[in-house]
């Protein structure tokens, strides 16, 4: 049948595939909160202590400012650039450096370091939830309910950090 060899084979209607805006939004900000983060503690080591009681080197998800902040935790805050680049790759030596030339916003210090870190943690709340969502189809009903239970908790937790206006309802 070279008629029917020769039509033109019917094309699927497109996917339309759920993107996760809300969740890549909340990465977008913490990495540049992670930035912002160490760049402030770079300038204001008087706020060292306040961030290392919220988060640690594992809380960085951009290699740089992770080898800067684990340099910040580990010979403290106050010891300075040149003692950190003794630490420090090339590329981390010129991102720190960058963060040094950059001064602006320095006055509004409290705010950006209250605001880097809960970006942070809006990151790792949403993140858990999509953990959550990837384990609820293999759950047994007890665990389910578990996973429930903790996703509202983190939902509520959410919300009360003045973010997830993305999350429209509790999926």
């Amino acid at each position: 049948d070279r008629e029917q060899a020769l039509r033109p084979v019917p094309r699927a209607e497109p996917v339309r595939l759920r993107k996760g805006n809300g969740r890549r939004v909340a990465g977008e900000r913490a990495a540049s909160a992670e930035r912002e983060l160490v760049r402030m503690l770079l300038h204001r080591p008087a706020y060292f202590e306040q961030v290392i009681e919220r988060v640690g080197e594992e809380s960085f998800r951009d290699p740089e400012m992770r080898r800067i902040f684990g340099a910040l935790v580990e010979h403290g805050a106050d010891a300075g650039p040149d003692v950190f680049a003794e630490q420090l790759d090339g590329d981390a030596v010129v991102v720190m450096q960058s963060l040094l030339e950059e001064n602006g916003g320095l006055d509004h210090a409290d705010e950006t370091v209250s605001g880097s870190l809960s970006a942070m943690h809006e990151r790792n709340l949403t993140e858990r939830m999509s953990e959550i969502d990837r384990e609820m189809p293999i759950a047994s009903d007890v665990q389910k309910d578990d996973l429930t239970k903790e996703k509202m908790a983190l939902f509520k937790e959410l919300g009360s950090l003045g973010g997830g206006q993305w999350w429209k309802k509790f999926r």
